[in-house]
């Protein structure tokens, strides 16, 4: 449903279309990490609880950096054993709380954070400064080998059942998908109220849980023109208080976002059945993000209104990462600083275009941050954190550069919590970007050529259409017809 305007016109409302990914997505795939929350009640404190049988054995690659350090090489080869291990039986993850995953038994007080360091006897420091060594000497081919097993691993869940998305899939919600192979699996995705027109209440977002952590988040994929009022829907029947948007409405000349929010204070816009207002907008110019008030009314009267508070970062250019570590970081900060003041108990939605690689980079730092701050971490492992994002939302932490900036946040809030950072240099320019790939990592890796740097022979510009492996359901094109068209468009 469009948005009718009151006042001046929405400037943004143009004509949607269904949108195709500009770099491919990776499908759900997933396999033999650990369990990066110490929580699962199996024997083996390296077993995958939701780890599958017939899994193919990861290819055997070349080791080519002997001398990252390992500070806890017992433990760190105890993971890579259990990695490798085709589990022979499992049963499908456990829900709890409505949508939510239950990860096994309830988290401990001291939550760990992954397994690569730690072995259980050292202090929370100790383990923060042996991860900043360990960021500083990590070579990037070992990051990427690293990456291109978690591929593997969410790989090995497309055909589970227990990661299925078949009413994602369903032809009737063409409409409401942004992008035809970012679906939320059946088990968590968000449910809105049903009506003649959507009669599974189905949205695309996911609902992600992290043991111990203190929010609920909602990934989300940016509203179409067919889904503002549904999207309103599901801010008002889920209690949202807060969302954090991280996309523009337009980048690279596209749409990436149909703009739910009057452009101007003190303007009002309805979208279905909710009639929005600007109250404020506040920028932060040197953070490089906009916190805007709306206020939000049914247009029947039938509930008084409420406020909603939007955190938009706005220099994340897609596939990308920011411009450094601590702008993120503050960003976080403020966004906590709005929940604890406005939103506790209720979910935060975290969107970007897609909704899952800037979204879930925010949400793992954002998880990593926390448990630093309660004084949680046991353990760090960065492989599994992200693997348990993916287990709720696929693709999660899309690209391998996303997944150098979480190290590289990580590494540099260590040293702000071990007072290395000094309070007067914070202002101090970024850790150098991720250069790019000479050649990708595994050949046979489906979707390994994600990143138009990564090979030299990459085209100019980013594929139009996503190039993924045979994975069901897709949109209303085939994967062939899909890559012919994609290929076509660079030839």
């Amino acid at each position: 449903m469009m948005a009718s305007i009151k006042d001046p016109p929405n400037e943004n409302a143009a004509a949607g279309r269904l949108e195709q990914n500009d770099i491919p997505p990776e499908p759900p795939r997933m396999i033999g990490s650990s369990n990066p929350f110490g929580t699962t009640a199996q024997s083996d404190p390296f077993a995958d609880p939701f780890s599958l049988p017939d899994v193919p054995p990861k290819p055997s690659m070349p080791i080519q950096n002997e001398n990252i350090p390992r500070p806890t090489t017992v433990a760190y080869q105890a993971h890579q054993q259990a990695s490798n291990i085709n589990a022979s039986l499992i049963s499908p993850p456990s829900l709890a709380n409505g949508n939510l995953i239950d990860f096994g038994e309830s988290a401990p007080a001291s939550t760990a954070i992954g397994s690569v360091i730690g072995n259980g006897s050292m202090s929370q420091d100790e383990i923060l400064y042996q991860f900043i060594e360990y960021e500083k000497n990590l070579k990037l081919n070992d990051l990427y080998r690293d990456f291109g097993q978690i591929r593997q691993e969410q790989d090995s869940l497309r055909n589970h059942p227990s990661f299925s998305n078949n009413v994602a899939g369903s032809p009737q919600h063409v409409i409401r998908n942004r992008y035809r192979d970012i679906l939320p699996y059946d088990h968590n995705r968000v449910e809105i109220s049903k009506d003649e027109e959507n009669e599974d209440g189905y949205m695309n977002a996911s609902k992600i849980e992290l043991p111990n952590g203190r929010m609920t988040f909602i990934a989300a994929q940016a509203p179409l023109p067919s889904t503002l009022d549904e999207w309103w829907r599901m801010i008002e029947e889920q209690d949202v208080r807060l969302i954090i948007m991280l996309c523009n409405l337009n980048e690279m000349g596209k749409i990436k976002c149909e703009r739910y929010w009057p452009e101007r204070k003190g303007e009002h816009i309805v979208f279905g059945d909710y009639e929005v207002c600007l109250e404020d907008e506040e920028e932060f110019k040197r953070e490089e993000f906009v916190l805007r008030t709306l206020k939000v009314e049914k247009t029947d009267g039938s509930k008084p209104a409420w406020i909603v508070h939007q955190l938009h970062y706005l220099d994340w250019p897609d596939h990308s990462c920011p411009s450094g570590e601590r702008q993120l970081l503050n960003t976080i900060v403020k966004m906590n600083e709005i929940y604890d003041t406005y939103s506790q108990d209720s979910p935060v939605i975290v969107h970007c275009s897609a909704g899952v690689g800037r979204t879930g980079t925010i949400i793992a730092v954002n998880h990593l941050k926390e448990q630093i701050d309660k004084g949680a971490v046991t353990k760090v492992d960065l492989h599994d954190l992200v693997m348990s994002l993916r287990k709720q939302r696929a693709s999660m932490v899309q690209t391998a550069d996303q997944y150098h900036f979480v190290h590289k946040c990580l590494a540099y809030y260590c040293k702000q919590k071990l007072g290395l950072i000094d309070e007067d240099e914070k202002e101090e320019e970024s850790l150098p970007a991720v250069p790019p790939r000479p050649i990708p990592l595994y050949d046979n890796v489906p979707g390994d050529d994600d990143n138009a740097s990564i090979a030299s022979s990459a085209p100019s510009e980013p594929p139009v259409f996503p190039l993924e492996p045979p994975v069901q359901p897709l949109g209303p094109e085939s994967l062939e017809e899909t890559m012919q068209q994609s290929s076509a468009a660079h030839i």
